[in-house]
């Protein structure tokens, strides 16, 4: 008969286990009673809101260093060719907008004849249209 007894009892762990489940579905719900979010008062202010304005700061750092003059410089044209005329020399002093080399390539020769006998046969006919106009 002992054997049935011990049988019949539910096992020790598992009486633990269910009790650590009623115990946390009661505090689940209790928590879920409790919602602050909902709760708006009349003495919550506006919403207030302000444009983000940025602003440069300048700061001036003193380094010491040392410098060296650049003897040779990089340049870089829109076409390709062979340097054909050199106008300044170097360690010369030079402002925006001077020529300082010439570039020829024959490949691109037959087209600027092209255009500047287009540019005369366009002013030869510009100066017979004002000569008609004035008849």
């Amino acid at each position: 008969m002992n054997r049935q007894t011990i049988s019949n009892n539910p096992h020790p762990n598992r009486i633990i286990q269910a009790l650590l489940r009623v115990l946390i579905m009661a505090v689940l719900l209790a928590g879920c009673d409790q919602d602050n979010n909902s709760k708006i008062t009349a003495t919550d202010g506006v919403i207030i809101s302000e444009k983000f304005q940025p602003a440069t700061h300048q700061k001036e750092h003193k380094i010491s260093a040392f410098v060296e003059a650049l003897e040779q410089a990089q340049l870089a044209f829109q076409v390709s060719g062979r340097l054909s005329k050199q106008w300044i020399d170097i360690g010369e002093q030079v402002n925006q907008g001077d020529e300082l080399l010439s570039l020829y390539n024959p490949g691109l020769a037959p087209q600027i004849d092209r255009i500047k006998a287009q540019i005369t046969a366009n002013q030869a006919a510009l100066q017979q249209s004002q000569k008609e106009l004035q008849r």
